[in-house]
């Protein structure tokens, strides 16, 4: 016959939590607010601090699981690309009537 507890003393190990690493939210919602700036105002100045937060957030991000960095990144690289993408586009110019 089995025990009653199958469980042995000496094989427990006690639960410790693990501390969670304290995220700089600020800088994450500064980082957003100017990417998305970035986005709708086309402004290069912008773009470029868009760029370099969005790169400081990645490089300075922890491994927590619901955090996003890489999104963080694109959202970076798409304010350049806006911003930067009437310069390569050709629009056609209106006819002028004379």
């Amino acid at each position: 016959m089995a025990p009653a507890d199958p469980k042995r003393a000496d094989l427990v190990v006690p639960y410790k939590a693990i501390p969670r690493a304290e995220d700089d939210v600020g800088l994450t919602t500064v980082s957003t607010f100017v990417c998305m700036a970035a986005l709708f105002l086309r402004i290069k100045f912008i773009a470029w601090a868009a760029f370099i937060l969005a790169a400081s957030n990645l490089l300075n991000s922890t491994s927590a699981p619901n955090a996003s960095p890489m999104s963080m990144a694109f959202m970076g690289i798409a304010s350049l690309v806006s911003t930067y993408l009437p310069m390569f586009l050709n629009t056609p110019q209106s006819p002028n009537p004379q």
